[in-house]
């Protein structure tokens, strides 16, 4: 089983000025000498799809998207390896790493972020980069969307379970037929926000079960669980302290007549 981890607001928080916000907008000044940069909602966006989309408005030709796309990652590599821009980790989640380490299972990452973005934000946030599985691992590099970068992922796992923070990381895992555990721990809008989606889209039949599972684990984070999708176990790893435990857990959907 690859237990398949959303990056930013799942595993880390970016607290850097924006968000990084900046990094895009140099990018594209660099590159084109363009003025201003209109940077679009990255919400639920993968990096390839912002930076085209920055590209676009920006009226460039395709011939620098190559260019944009190298220059982005060489200005991330520099702005998360300044400690005043590190990441922060989730509180917890290297007790729920740990456990489904320590149960045979696989941690891997599914994230909108290019590869070379997520290194160094997991190592600013101070995460042992070892505990992943990159050769299972999916990046927004070269995916168009959410959902493209889910269904390749199906193509080489083919019993996973993606854990997200966003409705647009429960989306992804229907597109790729994955079982999804959602953690509110994105921020105080983003809780509000998860909550909302994940119940919309399980009362649609989008996430495989009639309604969420709404709790509270140990520490008193709230979290949504909606089942697995067929042929995906019950439950999480057994072993590791109770929240982590609970927090990986979904319940598989009763089988209607």
């Amino acid at each position: 089983m690859i237990v398949l981890w959303d990056l930013d607001g799942t595993l880390l928080l970016d607290e850097s000025p924006e968000g990084g916000l900046g990094v895009f907008a140099q990018a594209l000044r660099e590159v084109s000498g363009h003025e201003p940069v209109s940077i679009p909602d990255r919400h639920g966006k993968v990096d390839w799809q912002i930076l085209d989309e920055i590209r676009q408005g920006a009226g460039l030709p395709v011939s620098f998207a190559g260019p944009l796309t190298r220059r982005f990652k060489e200005l991330s590599q520099e702005w998360y390896s300044t400690p005043a821009n590190a990441c922060t980790p989730v509180p917890g989640v290297a007790d729920a790493l740990m456990a489904v380490h320590d149960a045979g299972w696989v941690n891997a990452l599914i994230t909108g972020n290019s590869k070379v973005r997520t290194r160094v934000k997991l190592q600013s946030a101070g995460f042992d980069l070892d505990m992943f599985d990159w050769d299972h691992s999916f990046f927004g590099e070269i995916y168009p969307d959410r959902a493209a970068l889910a269904r390749a992922a199906a193509r080489a796992v083919h019993q996973g379970v993606l854990v997200g923070d966003t409705g647009g990381d429960g989306v992804a895992a229907n597109a790729g037929g994955f079982a999804f555990v959602a953690v509110t721990t994105g921020g105080r809008w983003e809780r509000r926000r998860v909550v909302r989606e994940v119940r919309a889209g399980a009362r649609r039949g989008r996430l495989g079960h009639p309604a969420g599972r709404l709790r509270r684990d140990r520490d008193g984070a709230r979290s949504v669980a909606t089942a697995p999708s067929r042929g995906s176990p019950a439950s999480a790893p057994r072993g590791g302290s109770r929240g982590p435990r609970r927090a990986c857990r979904a319940r598989r959907p009763r089988r209607r007549p």
